[in-house]
């Protein structure tokens, strides 16, 4: 039997079942997804990250399951919709509870292999604004798509966990057609797990790429300005030494003398831009 009520209906009829506290704190903390096996019945919640914003989450729902019922505690217009996608599938009626409860968890991930596939897509088609050195919002773009896969990372490890928990039985209320399920649902998920790492490692990339292209700028920036630098030293040295006005410098008292030293500096100036294009400095 399907029961869905709110977290406060809930409480009203916890008291006469079993294991009644460590069910209250398994439905009150729905801060994961998280599953324990009690004596002939499985508590836990689920917390599913919402696709479109991975920042936020579309779905906080808790569960009680036992081998007759099944409780689904949250907000009631959220499981009507999770349980009329489940009904799209099979016939909800006819499922034993634990099924119902491995049917919504297929729900939740059934369509993240084609998510992942166009969250990957959309780095891939951004890689040039992530990677250009002038992007003034590079860090916040990459930290916002770092948190975004270390929550979905995080979603699919607990997903890993609770299947885990299922499969290995404890309380004796998995059969063999169900832990074949769970396996393969277990398998599921770590690809895509695997898929969020792929994704995560071309982010680490494409940030090795944006950094390569700062130094490379960097570098560019440096070179012209050790070349301006080397290039003015020769006339700092000049304009220094004739600056001492010694008595009987040459030039001194001659009319042509600032002109002579004007001439200098250009042919020294050529004489440089001539060495550095040699070596191909600039």
């Amino acid at each position: 039997m399907v029961i869905v009520q709110t977290q406060a209906e809930f409480k009203k009829t916890l008291d006469p079942l079993p294991h009644h506290i460590r069910i209250k704190s398994a439905i009150e903390n729905t801060g994961n997804c998280k599953l324990e096996l009690l004596k002939e019945a499985v508590v836990g919640s689920f917390l599913i990250p919402d696709k479109k914003n991975l920042m936020h989450y579309c779905h906080e729902l808790a569960f009680y399951v036992t081998t007759q019922d099944i409780y689904l505690i949250g907000d009631k217009k959220e499981v009507g919709k999770i349980l009329s996608d489940v009904a799209k599938i099979m016939n909800i009626e006819s499922l034993p509870p634990l099924y119902l409860l491995f049917e919504i968890m297929e729900i939740f991930i059934k369509d993240d292999s084609a998510f992942l596939q166009r969250y990957e897509e959309k780095l891939e088609n951004e890689e040039a604004k992530f990677v250009d050195p002038k992007n003034s919002y590079y860090n916040e773009m990459f930290l916002k798509v770092r948190k975004e896969l270390m929550r979905l990372q995080s979603y699919y490890q607990q997903l890993i966990d609770m299947s885990e928990t299922l499969i290995e039985n404890d309380n004796q209320m998995v059969d063999e057609a169900l832990e074949k399920l769970l396996n393969t649902f277990s398998k599921r998920v770590d690809r895509l797990f695997d898929h969020t790492h792929r994704i995560k490692e071309y982010m680490i990339q494409i940030s090795e790429l944006h950094q390569n292209q700062l130094d490379i700028r960097q570098n560019a920036i440096m070179k012209v300005l050790t070349v301006v630098t080397t290039i003015f030293m020769p006339l700092t040295l000049i304009t220094g030494w004739y600056g001492m006005n010694f008595h009987n410098m040459p030039e001194l008292q001659s009319d042509y003398g600032y002109l002579v030293i004007i001439l200098v500096s250009i042919v020294v100036i050529a004489l440089e831009i001539w060495i550095f294009k040699i070596k191909d400095w600039f």
